[in-house]
């Protein structure tokens, strides 16, 4: 179409040639990097505060716009789910493998951004590799309904991990999330996308010490969410404020060099100098001492969307040894979770049916978790989990 129009209405010829050159060459390298990199599902998480999956499914369907393929979850292997996904035309979706009641796949090129359950935040486009940190900390932070916890998502901008892990808690008693983000511009993007979330209720919203929204509890369940804008490492770990904190999510700035398969202009540009790439490892194992620097805290996932190990398990490597005494490593999902699959508790949604096979570089890494858009049709994504070792019991001297 744009060829058309320089073809009819340019009156500079010459103008109009160097254009339309530069067109074909966009558009020819636009084609290289489609054979060449994989095409990604449009994957899309139930928003299970205010829905079912069932119910989801049957208003896509109504639609008439979507086709659900149904496939048997019990007898699928990972394999075939993965051939099945590869297959869909734009427009229609399967259950997720792992978590088959809280995500779908669509196929590549689906358009949602119309659809009415989008905008009414019943359903949230979020790449499933995404999802995977706040997924681990709900699995192991042993949450009951008669008990919260209190977690400190550190770099929470825009905020899709933030309001999964709102999902996930608020299933338990008066559970509290603090919100972080040293970035204004990103604190701001971050509060709109909680206020848009606050007003479907569940949970109470304060920006910066001033409440936004008071929320409501729900069967005696209620979860409380606190956001400033404040660099994590400006806290003070031994702050009494701090003193019930039980988990904390780090999901600090890297290179993004997992998102390759998303924004190939990132893809373009190859990979970062090896000083930017220091900088960034610096950086983020200063990030993970911190965290793991605070008393109370139970438990820390660490994640980024890098592929590069120098920033995932190069960093998580030190400072497990640094950290040895008070810290072990987690085999992600192939430890038992704090929750039974069968308990049919609330938080079942979040614990994957089968274990994860994309693990960590290395042996002494393979308990961390990868996502890889070959393997597993996701953006690239590393996740470790540490998990304070139980005290000792002081010994009497003789």
């Amino acid at each position: 179409i744009a060829m058309q129009l320089l073809r009819k209405n340019t009156k500079l010829p010459h103008a109009a040639s160097l254009l339309r050159k530069s067109i074909k060459s966009i558009l020819k390298g636009v084609n290289s990097r489609d054979d060449t990199t994989t095409r990604l599902p449009v994957f899309v998480r139930i928003n299970t505060l205010s829905t079912t999956m069932s119910k989801i499914i049957k208003r896509l369907a109504k639609t008439g716009v979507y086709t659900f393929l149904a496939y048997s979850t019990k007898g699928t292997s990972y394999e075939t789910f993965l051939k099945t996904v590869r297959c869909l035309k734009p427009n229609e979706f399967v259950q997720d493998f792992h978590f088959p009641e809280l995500m779908l796949a669509f196929g590549a090129g689906s358009n949602l951004h119309d659809c009415s359950l989008l905008t009414s935040k019943k359903i949230m486009i979020q790449d499933k590799a995404s999802c995977i940190p706040a997924l681990v900390l709900l699995s192991y932070a042993h949450l009951r309904k008669e008990r919260g916890v209190t977690v400190l998502d550190a770099c929470a901008a825009p905020g899709n991990k933030t309001t999964l892990l709102i999902t996930g808690l608020s299933s338990s008693m008066s559970s509290k999330v603090i919100a972080l983000d040293r970035d204004t511009k990103r604190f701001k993007n971050l509060c709109a996308n909680l206020r848009s979330f606050a007003e479907l209720g569940g949970y109470a919203l304060s920006v910066n010490g001033d409440s936004v929204s008071k929320g409501k509890a729900s069967e005696g369940h209620f979860c409380e969410i606190d956001a400033h804008c404040t660099d994590f490492l400006s806290l003070d770990p031994q702050n009494p404020a701090f003193s019930g904190l039980t988990a904390i999510l780090l999901d600090p700035s890297c290179s993004s060099s997992g998102l390759h398969s998303r924004r190939p202009e990132l893809a373009q540009e190859g990979r970062l100098p090896e000083e930017r790439i220091t900088r960034l490892s610096n950086l983020q194992a200063k990030l993970l001492r911190h965290a793991l620097s605070f008393p109370s805290v139970q438990l820390v996932v660490y994640s980024t969307c890098s592929v590069y190990e120098e920033e995932n398990e190069a960093v998580v490597c030190e400072q497990v040894a640094k950290f040895a005494d008070d810290f072990r490593l987690l085999n992600i999902w192939q430890d038992q979770p704090a929750l039974d699959l069968t308990s049919g508790s609330p938080q079942t949604p979040f614990i994957p049916r089968a274990t994860w096979k994309t693990r960590g570089l290395g042996n002494d890494m393979s308990c961390c978790v990868r996502a890889n858009p070959e393997k597993d049709l996701t953006v690239g994504f590393f996740v470790a989990c540490f998990k304070r070792r139980a005290r000792k019991p002081d010994v009497p001297s003789a």
